[in-house]
């Protein structure tokens, strides 16, 4: 009987790196998954609805994986968050919109294999697992099927009384991610409840008790529609989150200039958003949304402050060898110099600095130079501390709602919420003596007959040092030495 085994024998296996920090921030992704490689996946709730993934093998099981980033733009964050090695970090939650049953090729395939030994495998990333048949044979009883994630194969293996030997004829059907459009990106939300595309942003907090703190859709958030929808979705998610938004400039703009006009033409400009341009590849030829790798590095970054968005991921090391702006570009690249021509329009990027590789700027979409904008949207920390206190504020009080508003509970208030702003000041994170208050101007006779409590907080996130100079001064007096 084939697959009987006499004696002893040993099976390399599927590479498993567990190393995952955990961390804080909530980082959602919009875009398309292999979930066609994922058994059951109709069950799995893989397709317009938020996945929890916690390392590369949860992915496997729930997403699927494939290194054409191209075709399933998911598999991009999912190899900068858990596929290097003492970097890895999580958990981010996925929005995948292809679905194997509408995006599709209209006929189906059939493609000879050979067993042997009882064994037979091919190469495929778009076939749908669950479809495949072979003719007169019924799986688990003649035959069993599985994925090969590090060989990109299909993997069938003969249990059968009678084994399976020779040539045989699958069939089964294959998705076709290009069928996949702006529009299933943008999603929307039903009378019904029935959320797609980055609407299902939406349901991160309803399903998994977290707030949604930073958004991107790699490969698709340099659509301008794109762009649009996703700001307007990460500002006061579930009408009380706020989210920074991550985007992409396209390779389109080929130079530095063409991205700052690029980035003003289709109003990038939001302070709540920080564009990135270009791309980069890394020494294997692997190439990278600046947007994922940001998102990434400002994880580690907030880890690193027990969780609280103190720090900029400006001037933080990235895996890049070089800047990447298209298959066919006679760019060669720029220095810090030209970067600082981007950043001071509001645009960030990556440079090669020190002998390493950084991302480069800390300012937020809204910021020109020496154009006015409101303060807090200069630098991504200040929007990003202020993004943090309002949300932190409501998770710690929504509880409370509907109890007794009596002295004491508004005192209580005043009393929790000073207490962790002085701990802030005291770590750092603030400037000076950030101060909550319960003013009278404010809460009117009207509004407290109607339940309505208004507290206002007066804060001043600490500022990056963008700019470091010390002036150095020739003197005489040293020849004085060779008196003494």
């Amino acid at each position: 009987m084939a697959g009987i085994k006499y004696g002893a024998y040993g099976e390399l296996r599927e590479s498993v790196v567990e190393e995952i920090t955990q961390a804080e921030t909530a980082a959602v992704y919009i875009g398309t998954a292999p979930v066609n490689l994922v058994r059951g996946w109709t069950d799995a709730a893989a397709v317009n609805s938020p996945v929890n993934v916690k390392s590369m093998a949860d992915a496997y099981g729930k997403v699927g994986y494939s290194d054409n980033w191209n075709a399933f733009t998911l598999c991009e964050p999912l190899n900068v968050h858990f596929g290097q090695t003492g970097k890895n970090i999580g958990p981010i939650y996925l929005i995948n919109v292809l679905n194997p049953a509408k995006h599709k090729k209209e006929q189906a395939t059939t493609k000879s294999v050979i067993f042997v030994d009882g064994k037979a495998e091919f190469v495929s990333e778009t076939i749908v697992l669950d479809t495949l048949a072979i003719e007169g044979k019924k799986e688990n009883v003649d035959y069993t099927l599985d994925y090969s994630f590090s060989r990109h194969a299909v993997l069938l293996t003969s249990v059968g009384s009678t084994p399976i030997d020779g040539t045989v004829e699958v069939t089964f059907d294959e998705v076709d991610p290009a069928k996949v459009t702006a529009e299933d990106i943008i999603g929307d939300e039903t009378d019904k409840g029935v959320y797609t595309g980055a609407a299902c942003i939406k349901l991160v907090f309803p399903k998994f008790a977290v707030v949604p703190s930073m958004i991107a859709a790699p490969g698709w958030s340099d659509q301008p529609e794109v762009h649009k929808a996703l700001l307007q979705y990460s500002y006061q998610i579930n009408g009380h989150w706020y989210a920074m938004l991550y985007p992409d400039i396209p390779l389109t703009a080929a130079t530095i200039q063409e991205a700052i006009k690029w980035k003003t033409d289709n109003h990038y400009d939001s302070e709540y958003e920080k564009p990135y341009w270009p791309q980069v590849k890394d020494s294997y030829g692997k190439i990278y949304h600046l947007s994922t790798l940001a998102v990434a590095e400002q994880m580690r970054v907030d880890q690193s402050h027990d969780g609280v968005p103190a720090e900029t991921n400006g001037n933080k090391e990235i895996n890049a060898v070089a800047q990447y702006f298209g298959e066919n570009s006679l760019n060669q690249g720029f220095d810090q110099e030209k970067a600082n021509t981007l950043t001071e329009s509001g645009v960030s990027t990556a440079i090669p600095w020190g002998g390493r590789w950084v991302l480069w700027g800390d300012h937020t979409g809204a910021y020109v130079e020496d154009k006015q904008i409101d303060a807090r949207g200069i630098f991504d920390v200040n929007i990003r501390m202020l993004m943090f206190l309002l949300n932190n504020f409501q998770q710690r009080w929504a509880p409370k709602i509907d109890v007794n508003m009596d002295r004491a509970m508004k005192d209580t208030i005043i009393n929790v919420e000073q207490e962790r702003l002085d701990a802030y000041a005291a770590s750092g994170y603030l400037l000076g003596s950030p101060q909550i208050v319960f003013l009278a101007a404010e809460n009117s006779t009207a509004q407290l007959m109607n339940g309505q409590f208004v507290y206002t907080a007066q804060v001043t996130p600490t500022p990056p040092m963008k700019g470091l100079t010390c002036g150095v001064a020739y003197t005489s007096a040293g020849f004085d030495a060779y008196f003494k």
